[in-house]
C-alpha cells in the first residue's frame, strides 16, 4: 500500500487520534461545564426552546424569524453526511451506533446554546461592539487568550466549510445519488453546490423564510422516508431499539455473513462517522442564531437547543431503518472499485474491525486476472464489512485483464497488458479504473440506498434522495451564511458576503473528484476547529451562563 494509493488509510490514525482523543475529550469536558452552568437545559430549557421558536421581533436586530434560525441550524448539522454517516456507522458497528447519537446530542445541545449567547452578544465593557459570531465574540474580548482562540476559530471555520462541508458533505453526497439514482452523482452534486452556492449569496432578509420553509419540508421529508423503511417491520424495527443500547456496551454480534463488532469498535465508528457533522458545526451555529430576530437573546439561546436534537430524531429513524429492513446484513450484488478492497488469505476473513487488521490474515503474493476470473488462486477478498462471494473484475465495461502483487492485502503494484501482450507495469493510480463486482454487505450509500428500496421501494428511496439532496444544499447555504458573517468581523461586509461560497466550491470539487481522499483532509479541518470552539466555549462559560441563564 502506497500512501498516493490510499490516503484514506494513512490518514484514518490521524483522524482517530484527532477525534477521539482530542476533539470528543474536549467537546464532552465543555459539555459538562455548560450542563452544570445553565443547570440542565437539555431537560430545563426545552419547554422554553419550542415556545421561543414561535416568538418573532420584526423590530429587532437580525434578519430572518427565530425559526428560520433553528431549521437553517438543523439542515447545517445533518446535510448529507448525517444520512450517509449513519449508514457507515451501523455498517460498522451495528445498531449500537444509533445509541451513541443520544449521547452526543445531549452533550451537545447545551453548547449550542451556549454558543449562541455568545454570538448575539458584546463582551463584558463593550457594549454596542457588533461580533455576530463566536469568531468575533472572542475576538473583542479583552483578555488575549480569548482574542487568540477566536482568531483560531476565525481561521478554521472558512476552511471547515471549504474543506469539511464540501468535502465530506459532497462525498455523501455523491455516494448517496449514486446509489439511488445510478450514473447522477456528479450532475447532482454540481446541481447540489450551484443550488446551494445561489440560496449562500441571496440577501438573507428577502430569501430567509423560504430557505427555512425548505428546510423544514427536507428534514420531515427524510424522517418520513426513515420511519416508512422503519415500520416496514414494525417488529424488528422496535426490536432494534433496546439492541442499539445493549449493543452499544456489549458489541454486537456476528450475523450471518455480517462481521461484528466489540463495544470499542462500536464507539469508534460513531465517533468517526456521527460526531463530526454535529459537532463541526460548532463556530457556525451561533452566527446562524445570531441572524435571528428574535424577542431576547436569552430566547434565542434557547432556540439554539433544537439543531442538535432535531439531528438526534433525525439520524435515530434513519439509522434504526437501516435494521429494521435488514439491509445491514443482508449481502447484496454490487460493485466496489479495487482500491477499496482488502485480499485476505483463504478461509481467515476476518469477523470483527480488529481482525481486520491483524497481518497474519492479510494476503501477501501475485494474483493474476484474465477474462475477469482469477482462476485457482487461492485468496479472499473484502471490504471493510466482510468477504465478498463470487468476486468478478472488470474495466471500462469488459472483462479485467491485468496482475497485481500484494503486500499486508493491498496492492502495490499493478501490470497490464501491453506492447505484443507482455505485462508492462502500470501507475497504481489506475486501480481506481478495475470494478469488483460481487455479493457483498452494503455500506456508506449502498446501504442507505438498499434500506429505503427495501423497506419503502423505489418511491421512498427518491423521496429520500431528493430530501438528502435538498439538506445538503440547505446545509451549504448555512455553513455559507455563517462563514461570511463570521468573516465579516474582519472584512468588508461585500467582500465577506462572496466567501459564502466557499463550501459550494469545495462540495462542487468534491463531486468531481478531483482531490482523493478529500473528506478525511476536510474532517481533520473539522476535528481541529471542535476542538478550538470547545476550548473557547470553556474560557468563556461564565458569561455564557450569565447570558443565557
Amino acid at each position: 500500500m502506497t500512501p498516493a494509493l490510499m490516503p484514506a488509510d494513512d490518514l484514518r490514525p490521524i483522524l482517530e487520534l484527532l477525534w477521539i482523543w482530542i476533539a470528543a475529550p474536549l467537546t464532552a469536558l465543555a459539555a459538562i461545564v455548560y450542563t452544570v452552568r445553565l443547570k440542565a437545559p437539555q431537560v430545563m430549557k426545552l419547554g422554553e426552546a419550542f415556545r421561543a421558536i414561535r416568538t418573532h421581533d420584526e423590530g429587532a436586530e437580525g434578519s430572518v424569524h427565530p425559526a428560520t434560525s433553528a431549521a437553517l441550524s438543523a439542515a447545517a448539522t445533518y446535510g448529507a453526511a448525517g444520512a450517509v454517516g449513519s449508514a457507515t456507522a451501523v455498517a460498522l458497528g451495528g445498531p449500537g451506533a444509533v445509541a451513541w447519537v443520544w449521547l452526543f446530542t445531549l452533550l451537545l445541545m447545551p453548547l449550542r446554546m451556549g454558543e449562541a449567547a455568545l454570538a448575539r452578544t458584546a463582551p463584558v465593557g463593550r457594549a454596542g461592539d457588533t461580533t455576530g459570531s463566536l469568531a468575533g465574540r472572542l475576538m473583542n474580548d479583552a483578555a488575549g487568550g480569548p482574542r487568540a482562540i477566536g482568531w483560531a476559530i476565525f481561521v478554521l471555520v472558512p476552511l471547515a466549510a471549504f474543506a469539511f462541508y464540501g468535502g465530506s458533505h459532497g462525498e455523501a453526497v455523491t455516494d448517496a445519488a449514486d446509489q439511488l439514482l445510478p450514473g447522477s452523482a456528479l450532475t447532482l452534486g454540481l446541481v447540489v453546490a450551484g443550488v446551494g452556492g445561489v440560496f449562500a449569496v441571496l440577501p438573507l432578509k428577502q430569501s430567509g423564510s423560504i430557505l427555512g420553509w425548505i428546510a423544514a419540508v427536507a428534514l420531515i421529508a427524510m424522517f418520513g422516508a426513515g420511519l416508512v423503511a422503519f415500520m416496514s417491520d414494525p417488529g424488528r424495527g422496535f426490536g432494534s431499539i433496546s439492541r442499539a443500547f445493549v449493543d452499544a456496551f456489549d458489541g454486537a454480534p456476528r450475523m450471518a455473513a455480517w462481521s461484528g463488532a466489540l463495544a470499542g469498535e462500536i464507539a469508534v465508528a460513531a465517533m468517526l462517522h456521527l460526531l463530526p457533522p454535529v459537532a463541526a458545526v460548532g463556530g457556525v451555529d451561533g452566527a446562524l442564531h445570531a441572524e435571528a430576530q428574535a424577542g431576547t437573546t436569552k430566547q434565542q439561546a434557547a432556540v439554539a437547543l433544537l439543531g442538535p436534537l432535531f439531528y438526534g430524531v433525525v439520524v435515530t429513524v434513519v439509522g434504526l431503518s437501516l435494521v429494521a429492513t435488514g439491509a445491514f446484513s443482508r449481502p447484496i450484488e454490487t460493485s466496489r472499485s479495487l482500491d477499496e478492497v482488502r485480499f485476505y488469505r483463504n478461509g481467515m476473513g476476518p469477523e470483527t474491525s480488529s481482525q481486520r487488521e491483524e497481518a497474519d490474515r492479510a494476503y501477501e503474493g501475485f494474483i493474476r486476472v484474465i477474462e475477469g476470473d482469477t482462476g485457482v488462486v487461492e485468496y479472499d477478498v473484502g471490504t471493510e464489512r466482510g468477504i465478498i462471494r463470487a468476486p468478478r473484475y472488470t474495466e471500462g465495461g469488459e472483462p479485467a485483464d491485468f496482475a497485481l502483487h500484494v503486500d499486508d492485502g493491498y496492492a502495490d503494484d499493478l501490470q497490464k497488458p501491453g506492447h505484443l501482450g507482455a505485462l508492462e507495469r502500470r501507475p497504481i493510480e489506475e486501480l481506481r479504473g478495475v470494478t469488483l463486482h460481487g455479493r457483498m454487505l452494503p455500506a456508506d450509500g449502498h446501504l442507505l440506498a438498499a434500506s429505503m428500496t427495501a423497506g419503502g421501494g423505489s418511491v421512498t428511496s427518491r423521496v429520500a434522495l431528493a430530501a438528502l439532496l435538498l439538506l445538503a444544499a440547505l446545509g451549504l447555504a448555512a455553513w455559507g451564511l455563517g462563514v461570511a458573517r463570521t468573516l465579516s468581523a474582519q472584512l468588508p461586509k461585500n467582500t465577506a458576503r462572496w466567501t459564502a461560497l466557499l463550501p459550494a466550491v469545495g462540495l462542487a470539487l468534491a463531486a468531481a473528484g478531483v482531490v482523493p481522499s478529500f473528506g478525511d483532509y476536510g474532517s481533520m479541518v473539522a476535528g481541529l476547529l471542535v476542538s478550538v470552539t470547545a476550548i473557547g466555549l470553556i474560557v468563556r462559560a461564565k458569561d455564557a451562563a450569565r447570558i443565557a441563564g
